[in-house]
């Protein structure tokens, strides 16, 4: 089933960030420009996932930005009710964060299930129409 793709930029603590959610359910965010408290975000980290950089002690408060992109999918759920969506984590130390972030957003959305598998995947399913 095909959903409509949706795309939003916002900026938290002086970062830039991008949530794209496709067509197909599959969430993806990431900073796209500005500076943290360690400096500017390489050039490297807007076109590929460097453990090193791309780690949640990049920001003061990766909270912060769950929160927008949870408001942000939130919309995307209300308008389109999709059947599944993901998104995962991109390095084993961000697991713990993001299953807390899906736990929290699965609070949000009674009529969804979320299932952690493989570890660091969080895919939410519609259990009623």
């Amino acid at each position: 089933m095909k959903y409509v793709e949706m795309r939003k930029e916002f900026d938290i603590e002086g970062v830039g960030f991008e949530v794209n959610i496709s067509n197909t359910g599959d969430v993806n965010f990431h900073p796209i420009s500005g500076m943290t408290e360690k400096g500017s975000l390489p050039f490297h980290f807007l076109f590929e996932d460097d453990p090193i950089f791309s780690d949640i002690n990049l920001f003061r408060n990766p909270i912060k930005i769950f929160l927008k992109v949870g408001d942000i999918i939130l919309d995307w759920v209300k308008i389109n009710k999709p059947y599944t969506f993901a998104f995962n984590s991109s390095t084993n130390r961000k697991n713990k964060v993001y299953g807390y972030f899906a736990k929290k957003l699965g609070k949000k959305l009674p009529n969804y299930n979320m299932v952690e598998h493989p570890v660091g995947t969080f895919r939410f399913y519609r259990i009623n129409d």
